[in-house]
């Protein structure tokens, strides 16, 4: 029974950290043109509206916010921060900055404050693509499962298909431990998700946990540790799979002592 309580209490933890800690990742907007990211594979809204205030976007914030974008993708924040900021400084209402800034957020957990740099780019460009998968991922990050499935319901045409925000409401429902949705979209986002994106693999798990199968969230677990792409929750998911071991050998000597 300690056994039950210890790794029962374990999944959960599994479930309600280390899902939450994964974040969306943003990569390159078009220059010149607000648009669907091309690591996204989904093409831009069709009928969106840009806005006037973009199409005023001096050439100089454009130049920050290329640099910037480079910083983010080289990984580094810092210099990322201080050309979002010196675009946002010659362009107030550039929309696509503080997506890149809700994205770079969001990556540090700063979740409220991603919440606020993507209402600014929707005051800015109001059908702007890729703002509703990062306001449902700053959602999932705080928890509020519930406010991040009605952003992702919101969302129509190829962005609502994407793989990123079927992994985004796979994330809610296992938040919100609906074991049924959890388990169907995790599932789709395992499917379509890129092979870079390792994370997939510990939202299927945690899916699978919630539902006790056990065997097959012990292979997602491994499957993550060895996949392509980057590994940042290596040190979690070891002490995941010693829980989910331990699990399963309880299982099995269950079953023997049934028979």
């Amino acid at each position: 029974m300690r056994l039950q309580s210890r790794v029962g209490n374990f999944s959960n933890t599994m479930i309600l950290g280390v899902i939450c800690a994964v974040a969306t990742v943003l990569s390159a907007v078009g220059a010149r043109a607000q648009q669907m990211p091309q690591r996204f594979n989904v093409p831009p809204s069709a009928g969106a509206t840009v806005s006037v205030a973009t199409l005023r976007v001096p050439d100089k914030a454009w130049k920050h916010f290329a640099k910037a974008k480079s910083a983010a993708e080289h990984n580094r924040p810092d210099e990322s921060s201080r050309e979002i900021a010196q675009a946002l400084a010659i362009a107030p209402d550039f929309a696509a900055a503080y997506l890149l800034r809700a994205d770079l957020q969001v990556k540090q957990h700063a979740f409220a404050e991603a919440i606020d740099s993507v209402a600014q780019a929707r005051r800015s460009e109001p059908e702007i693509p890729l703002a509703g998968i990062l306001l449902a991922g700053a959602y999932n990050g705080l928890h509020r499962y519930s406010d991040a499935i009605l952003v992702l319901e919101k969302l129509h045409g190829a962005e609502a298909q994407s793989w990123q925000a079927t992994y985004e409401r796979a994330r809610a429902a296992t938040g919100l431990s609906d074991i049924d949705e959890a388990l169907r979209y995790s599932a789709r986002a395992l499917e379509s998700a890129p092979e870079h994106f390792p994370d997939v693999y510990l939202v299927r798990a945690n899916a699978l946990m919630l539902a006790h199968r056990w065997t097959d969230a012990e292979v997602q677990l491994q499957t993550y540790l060895t996949a392509n792409g980057p590994i940042l929750h290596r040190d979690e998911v070891s002490t995941a799979l010693i829980a989910v071991h331990e699990r399963i050998r309880e299982r099995d000597l269950a079953n023997v002592a049934s028979r």
